[in-house]
């Protein structure tokens, strides 16, 4: 490697020990993790102890008979391929690091690295010894090289570290519920296996030990990677130490190194409040489902607790909760960072998109989130899902965040709260967070409908990850379908930060103020009033023919051009089949910005190019166009919810932005010194704005 390279990294790492030495991260609690109260280590060889304990076995059988853990039951074994015997569809695809052709084109059930899991689970919930067989013969497949169905994910060619950390995982689940059934020389099989691991990835030709994953590999805190890393190894780790055959020393090492990396992911990647330094997107990745897979079994194998005793690991998972939109068409999220990938908080998942989707990066947040959460979140985010996720879906016709890999049904098993009541979030979770690392700041009125409003600002003043693309510092409001910039935050971070119960704001960064309220108390609800050099923007919901931002085109769904065609799109990477008649015909594409190149024939590398058009609706090639079938989805929303203007207030100019669900805006007008917007007056003292009717809550 050219000094070139390397200084990259070196000047990376060098940062992050200043910042864990000198920054102003999160005051940690001695007790961090906080122990579990009335622990008890499992012996040697004693398993299942990831996800949970022996005795808690009749109570997991009990769940098979509610209506709700049926359901789950009946999910897993739709992902395994029916549940009864091996699936019979394998991706045939050689291991890629980019552009895996199998996530768009294999049926629900083909093989993945987690039916090993799943056939574990089964083998826990039946007490039939031909269910671990079945794990068993899955680990075989998986040491001899078969790809998942996602195959940047392999053993023995992982497309990074990253997915490496993914392929640790299933093996570790793989291990620790089928343990009882296996014999003594298939256990040290997967023992050796792991515990002497030095992987080629396909990315840069690197070698990987549990060692060099449990310290994150080559990437800072603040990459999306990094968390798969190490938590692949501790979860690796915690799976074998103390097991006869098992080296205890490494064992203990890599968890000593887990842990100290771990503490850099919650503390300056992740910051007090659960933003990542990467950006929307990333954070999942980094999260879900390595990193918040570890704190359960963390808790139930060493009796530590990370998501006690300080909040940066709970807020790393609840915060995207907080995130969440209930939009008409699907759950949309704020973007802010280089891996957004457009609006839905699962990318191109709108509602009729949701299910038979996603992946092992892609998903988690409820089926492995609630494992990891304290128990009192867990009812909180129960109801988000019933009433965000699967809103008017019935229990039984749920899949739970069982979207596509079966390792996410085996978590909902287990994790969900089967006959426990809902509650709603505005009980249990703020709805006010100030991540102090970063300078975040998140708001909202309500968790109700697509009329929730939800404020969100970045100063940025943390680590900023792997790439040059940083994340936005704008300030913005979700509401209706309306995307609004209210200024931009200072990269000096937050200087005033006031918050009232029901999610009102004072807050000033920099040189520019923000006075939130949500109370009602203006006539609507909600009143935005900010200073500064940059006035409001207003996307407004797209209607037919307005443009599309080159990241948000998502070109999934039926088209024609005379004949059908029916594309599915995942991420850049396309697969696009062309009826007429009884006769398909299946090809490849991507898409790059606007342009989709079709691959016509891979035997003599003939490629077509097309052109999306401004407002996604047409694409364009020589001689035709590809036009979609269904255009409601570009239809527009009426309704003026959504009301800027701007005023002077003394010298000082103002910009106001009013909020209404029925359309009716309050006035506006100066009088006395202050600003009056229907009942609520605002003033403007020493550069922050301040509401009058506005009830600060103790910080």
């Amino acid at each position: 490697m050219k000094l070139k390279d390397i200084l990259p990294v070196l000047w990376i790492r060098v940062c992050c020990l200043l910042l864990m030495l000198f920054g102003a991260f999160t005051p940690l609690s001695a007790e961090w993790p906080a122990p579990v109260e009335g622990f008890q280590a499992p012996a040697a060889g004693e398993h299942p102890r990831l996800l949970f304990r022996k005795e808690q076995v009749p109570a997991l059988r009990a769940k098979t008979k509610t209506p709700e853990g049926r359901t789950i039951l009946n999910r897993l074994m739709t992902l395994l391929g029916g549940g009864k015997s091996m699936p019979t569809v394998y991706n045939q695809n050689a291991p890629v690091n980019i552009g895996p052709q199998g996530p768009g084109s294999l049926p629900v059930g083909a093989f993945t690295l987690h039916h090993a899991a799943g056939f574990g689970l089964l083998y826990q919930l039946s007490g039939e010894e031909r269910y671990a067989d079945l794990s068993w013969q899955c680990v075989e497949k998986i040491l001899a090289g078969q790809v998942d169905r996602d195959e940047r994910y392999s053993w023995n060619e992982p497309g990074t570290g990253f997915r490496l950390g993914g392929v640790l995982q299933a093996l570790a689940l793989a291990y620790d519920l089928s343990y009882d059934a296996w014999s003594p020389a298939q256990r040290q099989k997967v023992i050796d296996e792991i515990q002497g691991m030095k992987k080629n990835a396909i990315q840069g030709n690197r070698v990987y030990t549990l060692e060099s994953m449990a310290a994150g590999g080559n990437y800072p805190p603040s990459s999306n990677h990094f968390g798969a890393y190490v938590s692949g190894a501790g979860l690796a780790a915690l799976a074998l130490r103390g097991d006869p055959g098992t080296d205890s020393a490494k064992m203990e090492k890599v968890l000593s190194t887990t842990e100290v990396s771990l503490k850099k992911l919650w503390t300056h990647a992740f910051g007090d409040a659960g933003w990542f330094g990467e950006g929307t997107g990333s954070d999942k990745t980094a999260m879900f489902p390595g990193a918040a897979s570890y704190i359960q079994a963390a808790r139930i194998s060493q009796g530590k607790d990370w998501a006690e005793g300080a909040p940066n690991a709970r807020m790393a998972i609840l915060t995207r909760a907080l995130e969440l939109i209930n939009a008409e068409d699907g759950v949309k999220k704020p973007q802010r960072g280089l891996y957004a990938h457009g609006e839905y908080f699962w990318p191109g998942a709108s509602r009729d998109r949701f299910a038979d989707r996603g992946g092992w990066s892609k998903d988690g947040l409820f089926a492995i989130g609630m494992g990891a959460l304290p128990e009192a979140d867990r009812p909180a985010m129960k109801w988000l899902y019933e009433n965000f996720v699967e809103p008017g879906v019935s229990p039984e016709q749920r899949i739970y965040g069982a979207r596509i890999d079966p390792l996410h049904a085996v978590y909902a098993f287990v994790n969900w709260p089967v006959g426990e009541p809902a509650v709603t979030p505005e009980s249990q979770f703020p709805l006010t967070v100030y991540d102090r690392v970063h300078g975040y700041v998140l708001s909202r009125n309500r968790f109700q409908d697509e009329q929730d409003i939800l404020f969100t600002g970045l100063s940025r003043t943390g680590p900023t990850g792997y790439h040059k693309t940083r994340a936005s510092r704008d300030a913005r409001i979700l509401f209706d379908g309306y995307k609004i910039g209210v200024g931009r935050f200072s990269g000096d971070g937050v200087q005033v930060l006031e918050q009232a119960s029901d999610g009102s704001l004072q807050l000033r960064s920099g040189g520019s103020s923000w006075a939130l309220d949500f109370s009602g108390a203006a006539g609507c609800a909600g009143l935005i009033v900010f200073s500064g050099d940059r006035g409001p923007s207003v996307q407004a919901p797209r209607g037919p023919g307005e443009a599309v931002a080159d990241e948000e085109i998502d070109l999934s769904g039926t088209w024609t051009d005379g004949s059908t065609i029916k594309v599915v799109q995942n991420g850049h990477d396309l697969n696009v089949t062309f009826i007429k008649g009884s006769k398909r015909r299946e090809k490849t594409a991507t898409l790059e910005g606007r342009k989709l190149k079709l691959l016509w024939s891979p035997k003599n590398n003939k490629v077509l190019t097309g052109t999306v058009s401004e407002d996604g609706s047409k694409v364009h090639w020589d001689g035709g166009a590809w036009e979609r079938v269904k255009k409601e989805r570009w239809a527009y929303r009426p309704g003026e919810t959504v009301k800027t203007r701007s005023v002077m207030l003394g010298n000082q100019k103002l910009f106001v932005v009013t909020l209404a669900e029925d359309g009716k805006h309050p006035e506006s007008k100066v009088e006395g010194g202050l600003l009056r917007v229907g009942g609520q007056q605002v003033e403007w003292s020493n550069g922050q704005l301040r509401l009058k009717d506005f009830q600060a809550m103790p910080r």
